[in-house]
């Protein structure tokens, strides 16, 4: 039986509000995690405060943190990050603390948009709720797609990869060059902000024409290869054009010759392929048993051919990505082999998650269905009545409303938002280095090179967004030999404690450095720094700045 129109308009009211407030939920739990916080905890922030500290010093094409160096990082984060800090006059660091709970909503808001264009509003969400709530588990935000607080790039850019999803199918549907221009102009667009959500809309739309040019060739259908042809070249070149300001720098400057492996091999310990059990483990729940039903009911119900080839593009992709950059670091350390790399694997566990959840809903929904249906049945047989259908579509949001409701402390006590909050505070309190951050940015100019130990060159120097001799090297240009700068970083620090030798000294001058940052209970000797830097500038309980005059 039909539902009237005006039980269908109460219904999409109902559906609206629901959605509303499961994103009002969340954003709550969000602001409360960091509406009072003034530091970002993650080394990653100390990154983009650098870049952010580079641009808003008009140097935007330039590596802050290596002297005659040029950009090598996805701009569009710390881009936006400059144009907040510019338009509310408020410091980088606490922007970059507290506007992830307002940016990082343009993910679930993608999210359920690509859901409801795909699905029904019932099942978008189901999606919602197991991504918002349920599928992350204590996973962390970079990790797993969700809304978080913490503005990782990662984390932001999922947005434009739901959307870039929506242009995919309406590009491959409706076979019009528009579709295929947006959806290489939003690819280019991720890439300014991410390279993993960029790479794999592009191996998705590659995939899918692929097969068309094979299905054309075997059909003898030669005229369609054309038309993909210009398909490609009307995604291709709004792709190029979006990405340029970063293409600029990498291609024209660097000839994407990578040196330093680390920004793409680095990996946290439960994805090193030997962890992989424990992480199946870390994974296995209520949540992803729903999603493996889910997609078990998508593969026999769901009668749209291109949207199962685009999820399954999705799944397969992203699969294959994550288990070939889990081995990229394994084969380099065991068999000194050197694959091509691409981000850190956990980058494509991410989209994994995203996709989980969009089972989840379909999975969800069916099976809740399906018991509101029997139910509602008995009843009435007992009653002898007939319960209307509205009332089953009431019953859905109201359980799946009581869903959240039930997992709600774990969801507010999870690791992303208690634990990382503390550690927030824990470097808010930290004051030696926050002197050291506030003083460098004051005294040292934008060009000013530091010497420093590992520790310290990511937090308080990288954030300061000053020239360094190195930089720890899961932060360090890719594109530069960081064994050497580290070396000779080295050979300076033990110069400035033994003195010797005393050629050592032409490496100060190499690398234009005007400043050393040291520890105080490092056991440096201040007679022999005192012959390259003319005094002590700054210090406090910990540490101590020498600087040339």
């Amino acid at each position: 039986m039909s539902i009237p129109h005006k039980d269908q308009v109460r219904i999409k009211i109902w559906q609206i509000v629901t959605i509303i407030l499961l994103l009002f939920v969340a954003f709550i739990q969000c602001f409360k995690t960091t509406h009072d916080l003034h530091w970002p905890f993650d080394f990653d922030f100390d990154r983009d405060m650098a870049f952010v500290q580079g641009t808003l010093e008009g140097d935007f094409g330039k590596d802050p943190n290596y002297l005659h160096q040029y950009l090598w990082y996805n701009p569009l984060l710390f881009l936006t990050e400059t144009a907040i800090v510019k338009l509310t006059g408020l410091p980088v660091n606490i922007v970059l603390a507290q506007a992830g709970a307002y940016l990082n909503l343009l993910s679930p808001v993608a999210f359920i948009i690509m859901l409801g264009y795909f699905f029904n509003l019932h099942i978008a969400i189901a999606g919602l709720i197991s991504y918002l709530f349920l599928a992350s588990g204590e996973l962390p935000a970079w990790a797993s797609a969700t809304y978080s607080p913490w503005l990782y790039p990662g984390s932001f850019m999922q947005f434009i990869f739901y959307i870039n999803i929506i242009f995919c199918f309406k590009a491959f549907k409706t076979q019009r060059y528009r579709w295929f221009f947006l959806s290489g102009l939003t690819a280019g667009i991720a890439f300014l902000g991410h390279t993993a959500p960029a790479v794999l809309i592009i191996l998705i739309m590659f995939s899918m024409q692929a097969g068309n040019i094979m299905t054309a060739i075997k059909q003898k259908k030669f005229k369609k290869l054309q038309k993909y042809f210009l398909q490609g070249i009307f995604a291709f070149i709004p792709f190029v054009l979006a990405s340029l300001p970063l293409l600029y720098f990498i291609i024209g400057k660097y000839n994407l010759h990578i040196i330093n492996r680390m920004t793409f091999e680095y990996f946290d310990e439960l994805f090193i392929p030997i962890n992989f059990p424990k992480l199946l483990m870390a994974n296995l729940s209520f949540t992803l048993l729903i999603s493996i039903i889910g997609f078990l009911f998508f593969l026999k119900n769901c009668t749209d051919v291109l949207l199962k080839k685009i999820l399954y593009n999705w799944f397969f992709i992203s699969v294959t990505l994550f288990f070939y950059t889990s081995m990229v670091p394994v084969v380099h350390h065991k068999y000194h082999l050197h694959l091509p790399g691409l981000v850190p694997s956990f980058h494509f566990f991410f989209y994994l998650k995203a996709l989980q959840s969009v089972f989840f809903g379909y999975g969800f929904y069916t099976i809740a269905r399906q018991i509101i249906f029997y139910g509602s049945a008995m009843i009435n047989k007992q009653r002898g009545t007939f319960a209307p259908l509205v009332s089953s579509e009431k019953i859905f949001l109201m359980v799946s409303l009581l869903l959240v409701i039930v997992n709600l402390p774990d969801y507010t006590g999870r690791k992303d938002f208690v634990d990382s909050r503390l550690s927030c505070i824990a470097k808010e309190n930290d004051s030696n280095k926050i002197q050291v951050y506030e003083w460098i940015v004051k005294n040292i100019p934008q060009d000013g090179v530091i010497l420093c130990e590992d520790k310290e060159s990511v937090f308080p120097v990288m954030a300061t967004g000053r020239k360094m001799v190195s930089i720890n090297s899961t932060f360090s240009n890719p594109y530069l030999d960081f064994g050497k700068r580290e070396a000779d970083r080295n050979t300076m620090l033990a110069f400035l404690k033994s003195g010797q030798p005393d050629s050592i000294k032409r490496l100060f001058d190499e690398y234009n450095v005007s400043a050393v940052l040291l520890k105080n209970t490092g056991n440096f000797n201040h007679n022999i720094i005192s012959q390259l830097f003319s005094r002590i500038t700054f210090q406090n309980s910990q540490y101590t700045i020498f600087k040339k005059i």
